[in-house]
Formats: C-alpha cells, sequence, structure tokens
C-alpha cells in the first residue's frame, strides 16, 4: 500500500465495515436522503451491492495519483439505522484500478489490488459507529 499513488491508473477505497455475521449490523444500507461529505479527489460512494456478512460503507477516490502525501483525508455518510443499538466494526483501506482506464467516479469501474485492514473488528466495539482516525 506504500505505492498508492504510483502508475497512472490507481484507486483508493477507504471503507468502515460493519459485523453482520449475526445479521445484527447497526446500519443496513446507505441512506439515499443524504449526500455524503469527502475531501477526497474525483470522489465516489460505493455500492453495498453483494455484501453479506459485512456490511462496507465505502467511499473512494478514483484517481489516487491527485492524492496528497500529509494531507488528511475525511469522509461523512449516513446509514439506514437498523434498529440495533451496538455493532463491530473495522476501518479497511484499499488500493485498486480502473476498468476501463477512463471511467472516473463510477462505483463499476474499479476493481480491488489490495486491502488492509487498519482497525480490526476485535479492537473497535462500539454502540454508536462515529469517526476513526487510522
Amino acid at each position: 500500500m506504500s505505492t498508492i499513488t504510483s502508475g497512472t491508473n490507481v484507486t483508493f477505497e477507504s471503507e468502515v465495515v460493519l459485523y453482520n455475521y449475526n445479521l445484527k449490523a447497526l446500519a443496513y444500507g446507505w441512506n439515499g436522503n443524504y449526500a455524503y461529505i469527502t475531501n477526497q479527489p474525483r470522489a465516489y460512494r460505493d455500492t453495498l451491492f453483494a455484501d453479506t456478512d459485512e456490511k462496507s460503507f465505502t467511499i473512494g477516490c478514483s484517481d489516487a495519483t491527485l492524492l496528497t502525501y500529509g494531507t488528511t483525508y475525511y469522509w461523512y455518510a449516513y446509514g439506514l439505522k437498523s434498529g440495533q443499538v451496538g455493532d463491530k466494526a473495522k476501518v479497511s483501506v484499499q488500493r485498486g484500478h480502473r476498468d476501463p482506464e477512463d471511467l472516473y467516479e463510477s462505483t463499476w469501474s474499479v476493481f480491488a489490488d489490495a486491502t488492509v485492514t487498519k482497525v480490526p473488528f476485535s479492537n473497535w466495539n462500539t454502540y454508536y459507529v462515529g469517526s476513526v482516525t487510522y
């Protein structure tokens, strides 16, 4: 992951993943009534398509060459609350690529090359999934 911006066709995603192996995730989908907020360049909101045991709330950068070393990037988004009061969560980051290469800001054109868990489920057991700095 140290070569996140090497190459011309490179993407970056950061995600908060909710534990759903017990079918009791804190949220079950994006709240479409609200937009997400981020300072990432060429940003997009990823889909939860095919998420079952883990619900991944992900904001991506479709051109990681625009990320600047030393800059703190953030995102905020709203999920659809499931009625659960607690949950396990983890934070992961992913380096990927676009296909086709010239399609930006599209969920369906980004493919993973490497994913790293920065905060595992065992380290984040919470009653409110808020923000985490990693």
